[in-house]
């Protein structure tokens, strides 16, 4: 009995450390520092390749939101349009304050979401 509880109990310590281990091991992206034409309301979305800064100006509807997007290099304001939740979603309406926390980046056409959906990523879309 008490090998089993020694068994049991090392398994449990290894993956305690491992868990601890990659979560410690995850690499923290700072933000660049905030250029001065860069509002103070926006936040910064990246990684260690590089972010934008975004800046949801308001709140249309519970699916459609005016966001501005400013590049992280020379904080030049890369579009200001408004965005609408896209049909493909199953969800039709998302709060803003989860909306600002799932922000994941915009590739030129959509601002991508890190809300997955059925193994494919929401997305806001130019309306």
């Amino acid at each position: 009995m008490k090998k089993r509880t020694i068994i049991i109990l090392s398994a449990v310590l290894i993956i305690l450390l491992l868990a601890v281990y990659f979560y410690i091991g995850k690499p923290v992206v700072k933000p660049p520092e905030r250029l001065a034409n860069v509002p103070k309301q926006a936040e910064w979305v990246g990684g260690a390749d590089g972010g934008s800064w975004y800046q949801v100006t308001k709140v249309v509807s519970k699916n459609t939101f005016r966001i501005k997007v400013y590049n992280e290099g020379n904080g030049e304001l890369e579009i200001d349009t408004t965005f609408i939740l896209n049909p493909d979603c199953s969800f039709k309406e998302i709060d803003s304050a989860l909306l600002v926390k799932s922000i994941d980046g915009y590739d030129g056409e959509k601002v991508l979401l890190s809300l997955p959906e059925k193994g494919k990523r929401c997305s806001l879309i130019i309306k």
